[in-house]
């Protein structure tokens, strides 16, 4: 785990702590201020990119930054605001999330002590032409102390670091990827889905709670830039490495329908995907 925030991910370098510290109710009790942080999430999660863009127009955290800026927080904002809500591990891996596209996501929310060798044997499966080290790149949310919580449903991972499907969008880039983003539209409706469903897409993660580590399948989720699941697919382990090689590290959806041809299976939500099937 981290212990020093990276360049970049100093408190009021991320868009969403500007946000905060900018609607927070400091005239709130603090017994309040874990329900005023979850409800600034769901509020992030809402916003359009728009609505978005002036907390990024401040500053992208690419790097640090500028020492005294005057939008840094101060440290009373930082200890009451931001600093409980996060740890620095989540901050740093954040920063590097939002500053680098499809880079490989994984969330574990299942710490069974009988399924911690499962768990070991999918990571080393899944990075097994790195010797089964986590790839470089890859960014990993693994602590049973700040997840298990999520092992009911997954998503609540999002009140934690509503920044997860986000990154920034210029004027007018959203509208334009809806209107010309991924390939051309089908007929068919089943295509449709999926084209859609590519367009919209902004992040793929790699989800692994009790049921994957049971069935010894991750699942592969796509999210909007509201954190909404789009789509969804099983991956062997074994696989994931030919995935990626071949979708962008596994971020872009749009890719699949260029290349699914025949084997229209692959146009259902949930279906499993092998190395042979394309």
């Amino acid at each position: 785990m981290d212990t020093q925030l990276n360049d970049g991910a100093e408190y009021g370098s991320l868009p969403f702590d500007r946000f905060a510290v900018e609607r927070w109710d400091y005239s709130e009790s603090p017994e309040r201020d874990q329900d005023q942080w979850n409800a600034l999430a769901q509020s992030w999660l809402t916003m359009t990119h728009q609505e978005r863009q002036p907390f990024w127009a401040v500053h992208v955290p690419y790097d640090s930054p500028p020492a005294g800026a005057g939008f840094l927080p101060s440290q009373e904002q930082i200890a009451r605001v931001l600093a409980p809500y996060q740890t620095i591990d989540e901050r740093n891996k954040l920063q590097y999330l939002v500053s680098h596209m499809h880079n490989p996501l994984w969330i574990r929310t299942c710490y069974a002590t009988e399924l911690q060798p499962t768990w070991e044997s999918i990571l080393a499966a899944a990075n097994s032409l790195n010797g089964g080290e986590v790839e470089e790149g890859a960014v990993v949310f693994d602590s049973e102390d700040l997840y298990r919580d999520c092992a009911e449903d997954w998503k609540t991972v999002f009140l934690r670091l509503p920044m997860l499907s986000d990154r920034q969008h210029y004027d007018n880039q959203l509208e334009w990827d809806l209107q010309h983003g991924g390939c051309e539209g089908h007929d068919d409706e089943a295509y449709s889905a999926l084209h859609e469903a590519g367009i919209k897409e902004e992040q793929s993660i790699y989800v692994v709670d009790e049921e994957a580590l049971r069935e010894n399948l991750i699942k592969l989720i796509y999210v909007d830039y509201h954190g909404n699941v789009i789509w969804h697919n099983k991956i062997a382990p074994e696989h994931v490495t030919w995935y990626e090689a071949y979708y962008a590290a596994g971020g872009m959806l749009s890719w699949m329908e260029e290349l699914i041809g025949d084997n229209r299976a692959l146009l259902q939500p949930g279906a499993q995907i092998e190395g042979e099937d394309i």
